[in-house]
């Protein structure tokens, strides 16, 4: 998976960590047909001059109140987990969310339900083989 970030953030420490988040979390491997298929994320960030537009044909990393997948890139806070640009990445690439919310209405407070060992539902957890399954399926051509 080759990913291209372009950023107006002037941070380079926090442009090495995104690319390595990613770098990181999205290398693994899945059984398809009996044989096995490795995936690696290959990800660049080019940091932009001031006043420099985002071109076209990447993704934007934008610094923001809140941390979230953009239909272009991301946008992080100004304080994330090691583990948020991974997670946020999945996203850009098609996954969802495996954390749920509810309201009960007896309590009358909210009830969430977190898979801890999923990358997708909690920052502890790792990317599991479906979910390199999921991005090989949504990425093919």
């Amino acid at each position: 998976i080759r990913a291209k970030f372009e950023s107006d953030i002037a941070e380079e420490r926090v442009l090495r960590t995104v690319k390595r988040s990613i770098e990181d979390y999205w290398s693994g491997s899945f059984e398809l047909d009996g044989r096995i298929v490795n995936i690696r994320a290959e990800v660049s960030v080019r940091r932009l001059n001031p006043g420099e537009p985002f071109s076209v044909d990447a993704l934007r990393l934008i610094e923001g109140p809140y941390t979230s997948a953009l239909r272009d890139g991301m946008q992080l806070s100004r304080k994330f987990e090691y583990t948020t640009p991974a997670h946020e990445f999945g996203h850009i690439i098609g996954l969802q969310d495996e954390y749920s919310e509810a309201y009960d209405g007896p309590s009358r407070s909210s009830v969430y339900r977190v898979n801890d060992s999923s990358l997708m539902s909690s920052h502890s957890g790792i990317l599991h083989p479906r979910h390199f399954r999921q991005a090989y399926e949504l990425l093919k051509p």
